[in-house]
């Protein structure tokens, strides 16, 4: 495809037309229509392309500017097949458009430390789709959506238990993955990338001069965290739900923390004094070797963490080239406040373009520099808890209020939000707070001390049950506020963004000073998450004066199951009923194909089973069981389990081990599904939703639980019950089994 050719077909609407619009406030979902509701997603969908027009050449989107992503051309696909991914299985849609691009652009990865590149779940290399045919691809779904809205009823308002709500989510997570996607284009070699004609950035100079950072204080006050289930707009998970914080006087710089103001770390040499960093945050020095923030560009020839054929390319070169022909421009306001040996030798990296650097704009760095600056700054200085950001907005409506209460609904936002520009702006060109401190919305993500987790009353969507929760493991941080880019939810009041404490965002920080060390409001996670063949990650806690209530267990009450109370437990439960699952089992005719245990446990019954069935995959969201079986596979030391005994005619070559969150496309379909992890999972209905895209037609799955299956006979879709039994029962527990076979029509005969 030519580049002629990419300008004129990657857009899906509007005739193909690169046009200059603006982002739409989200949808008040009480009141909205479908015209409205058809016009939000195309809304969605046109910026989600047109970001993609950046890309000179076609051959680009091929390329992985992170490591730790995948290349370009998964994201262009990706929020397409979610839209039928989640539609299809909330019903909103009845059928797929192409399966074989639904598995492959199904889902990214989530990197576990800045060394990790394994981007696959199932093994293997991808081979991506034409670039042609991806779009032909988007333009179908586009088509397909805009009908299915125009054809089915609507009913007010839209709620968590509505199918529409399947459609907002889709929606808000195009709009989320605009911002990521944007980091990625940003990170790929300025020479492959122009500027939109769509697409404007912000004033490099200030109005007026910023003057010195310092700072307010806030008294101490309380506040409540978390969104009302009734509130008129879309909310993701981890929103909902309610969390009272009291918080002590503090103080926070007016400005977040500049270039300028970076400038000075940089200079004495922070990068390269432990003293400052955390363990982690060191370990990630010495493995990247950074010497400035990722986004600016110096003459060194710094690694630039790219992936593939990118792997040798640095941003850093002499030959780093000033676009605007302006790097030297001091003007005063946007210069460092003291002139110094490094202030010249820098470039910034804007969306598109090297430009002079933005010496007013806010610096943008991972949670880990965050750290080591406030370190640096002082013993005393820390980055805002959730509560202490909240509290630094100013009085806001009360939510009674509804959407006026929400910033996000104004037509056109006093702070640098929604794609009013491109980039940053400078720290002082909107309006501060009525409290004094500018960007507590907007313009970058503020990083927090929070790690991300639920509030009280958390549950998941079982339409993307696993949105939230693998991250409450303590190795992600809050952001809070919204950057340039962020719209939809991530722009609300009630928007939690969280990453990986390594990983590079449209995102900065401010200072706070702390006026009582032994009192810190942050709610930090205490969980132990398990990765199969490496062992327990533990959760980072770094953050002075914390108090023991506000040290808590992971909402994600799956993660118990690692602990060895819980992994003991559940251990003794599947001993003690594998042989009577076997048994039952082969009293079914179930021939010799393929056999998928959801809920694998230790892995015993595919391991009695190996006899029986051409190939065998056991499935579990537990990286402890996971981890075990693998060992037991490659015959590896393991700790001794009382019981467990494995016979010595097992084909192992016949069996296969991986862990998983969700039902995902890439499981293939099988003869028979046994599903034995219902009554450890934090939402049934969610692998019952999707239980029957892995059951061919005609053939089985066999759940045994100790949950009555009427309460998910709604779920069941396309499924006929053949029998049940109930081998045990006691005062306490009654376990069922119950066989089902997939049909070809939907609902539960």
């Amino acid at each position: 495809m030519s580049e002629t050719r990419i300008k004129s077909v990657i857009l899906t609407g509007r005739a193909g037309q690169e046009t200059r619009f603006q982002s739409l406030k989200p949808l008040d979902l009480s009141t909205s229509n479908k015209s409205q509701i058809q016009a939000y997603f195309e809304n969605t969908y046109d910026f989600d392309e047109n970001l993609f027009l950046c890309i000179k050449d076609p051959s680009s989107m091929l390329l992985t500017p992170n490591r730790l992503r995948l290349p370009i051309i998964f994201y262009y696909g990706h929020t397409a097949a979610v839209f039928v991914n989640k539609l299809f299985i909330s019903g909103f849609i009845k059928e797929r458009v192409d399966l074989e691009f639904e598995k492959i652009f199904e889902t990214g990865v989530d990197e576990m430390s800045w060394d990790d590149t394994d981007s696959f779940r199932m093994g293997g290399a991808l081979n991506w789709p034409s670039l042609e045919r991806i779009i032909e691809y988007r333009r179908n779904v586009r088509k397909l959506i805009l009908d299915v809205i125009d054809s089915t009823p609507l009913q007010l308002p839209i709620t968590w238990d509505s199918t529409w709500w399947s459609l907002m989510l889709a929606i808000d997570h195009a709009r989320i993955h605009i911002e990521l996607s944007s980091v990625m284009l940003r990170e790929l070699p300025v020479e492959l990338v122009e500027r939109p004609s769509a697409w404007s950035y912000g004033p490099r100079e200030p109005i007026v001069p910023i003057g010195e950072n310092n700072f307010i204080e806030v008294p101490a006050g309380k506040v409540t965290l978390g969104k009302p289930r009734d509130f008129p707009a879309y909310g993701w998970d981890n929103e909902f739900g309610k969390e009272e914080m009291e918080t002590s006087t503090f103080k926070a710089s007016r400005y977040l923390v500049t270039n300028a103001q970076f400038l000075e770390f940089v200079e004495a040499r922070g990068y390269e004094n432990k003293e400052y960093w955390t363990e982690e945050g060191w370990k990630w020095v010495v493995y990247t070797k950074p010497k400035h923030p990722h986004f600016w560009v110096c003459q060194e020839e710094c690694e630039s963490m790219c992936g593939e054929d990118l792997s040798n390319y640095s941003h850093c070169n002499s030959k780093a080239e000033n676009k605007n022909n302006d790097m030297n421009r001091e003007d005063g306001s946007s210069s460092p406040s003291k002139t110094t040996r490094y202030a010249k030798s820098f470039l910034y990296r804007a969306m598109f373009d090297n430009i002079a650097m933005p010496w007013s704009w806010p610096v943008e760095v991972n949670f880990l520099e965050a750290k080591a600056f406030c370190k640096w700054t002082g013993s005393n200085f820390r980055l805002p808890t959730e509560a202490e950001h909240h509290l630094m907005r100013g009085n806001e409506l009360s939510s009674d209020f509804g959407n006026k209460s929400d910033p996000a609904f104004i037509d056109k936002p006093p702070f640098n939000s929604n794609l009013q520009y491109c980039s940053s702006t400078p720290v002082n060109f909107f309006p501060p707070s009525d409290n004094g401190f500018y960007d507590a919305y907007g313009n970058v993500w503020d990083w927090t001390e929070c790690h991300f987790n639920g509030f009280k009353d958390f549950e998941t969507h079982k339409v993307y049950d696993d949105f939230s929760t693998p991250c409450f493991a303590g190795t992600h941080n809050i952001l809070m506020g919204g950057a340039w880019v962020s719209s939809g939810t991530s722009a609300s009041r009630y928007g939690r963004f969280a990453f990986r404490r390594h990983f590079f965002q449209h995102a900065g920080f401010r200072l706070v000073e702390a006026l009582n060390r032994d009192s810190t409001p942050a709610r930090v996670c205490s969980a132990k998450a398990f990765i199969p063949l490496h062992g327990f990650m533990e959760s980072s806690i770094d953050v002075f004066g914390l108090k023991s209530n506000n040290v808590l267990e992971s909402y994600n009450l799956q993660f118990t199951t690692e602990l060895d109370d819980a992994f003991k437990q559940e251990v003794e439960f599947s001993l003690a009923n594998s042989d009577m699952v076997v048994s039952y089992l082969h009293k079914l005719d179930h021939g010799s194909g393929r056999f998928i245990h959801l809920g694998c446990g230790l892995g015993k019954i595919c391991y009695e089973l190996s006899r029986d069935f051409t190939s065998i995959l056991g499935i579990d969201y537990s990286g402890r069981f996971i981890d075990y079986c693998l060992k037991v596979k490659s015959k590896s030391p393991l700790v001794n389990i009382p019981g467990y005994k494995i016979a010595d005619d097992i084909r192992y070559d016949k069996l296969d081990f991986k862990q998983f969150t969700w039902l995902s496309n890439e499981i293939p379909p099988s003869d028979v599904v046994l599903v034995t992890l219902l009554d450890r999972v934090m939402n049934p209905a969610a692998w019952a939703l999707k239980l029957f895209e892995i059951v061919k037609v005609g053939k089985t799955a066999v759940i045994v639980s100790t949950i009555d299956l009427a309460s998910l006979e709604g779920m069941m879709i396309r499924f006929q019950l053949k029998g049940s039994e109930t081998p045990f029962k006691n005062q306490n527990l009654i376990l069922s089994f119950w066989v089902l076979q997939a049909t070809d029509t939907r609902g539960m005969n």
